[in-house]
């Protein structure tokens, strides 16, 4: 099992305080600058990394190509050695003063994380053929400072025991 503990958000600001969520609910996401998704996931890969070791991970440097502007750019790639878990069960808990709507607000503040736990490939892929069960725990906390993120990835036994 992996246990992720997450800070709620991040100051991602230089000269003024930018805070960032790291589990932001759908409404922020679809308005937020395309800048802010970028610091959120490299906020969450460098979390990740950090508390499942650094050592765990190979990382290159990847030059790609804009489509838009044609403009070349370097990405760092860091990648899971162990390799992708077989169809994990994933726990998402996320505490919050106030809680999001769960039919689709709260399943949907997960895309984030998933989308960086696939580019680490802990996870093969994050579509229903890839994944064991999804399941979403809100939780409310009183106060701010209390917020929190967790994730639990569990490799099902099935295929561990075949290996």
């Amino acid at each position: 099992m992996i246990l992720l503990k997450l800070p709620f958000k991040f100051n991602a600001g230089v000269r003024k305080p930018n805070w960032i969520q790291l589990a932001a609910s759908m409404n922020i996401q679809v308005r937020e600058h395309f800048g802010d998704k970028m610091k959120r996931k490299e906020k969450i890969s460098e979390e990740i990394r950090k508390q499942i070791g650094e050592e765990k991970f190979s990382h290159e440097k990847v030059t790609c190509i804009n489509k838009k502007t044609k403009k070349t750019y370097v990405k760092d790639v860091w990648t899971y050695i162990p390799g992708p878990l077989h169809k994990p069960d994933v726990i998402y808990r996320r505490g919050s003063v106030s809680l999001l709507d769960p039919w689709d607000n709260f399943g949907a503040s997960f895309k984030n994380i998933g989308d960086v736990i696939v580019e680490l490939g802990l996870m093969k892929d994050d579509a229903s053929d890839f994944v064991g069960k999804f399941t979403p725990i809100p939780h409310k906390v009183d106060k701010q400072k209390d917020a929190y993120i967790e994730v639990e990835i569990h490799e099902r036994k099935e295929h561990s025991e075949k290996h």
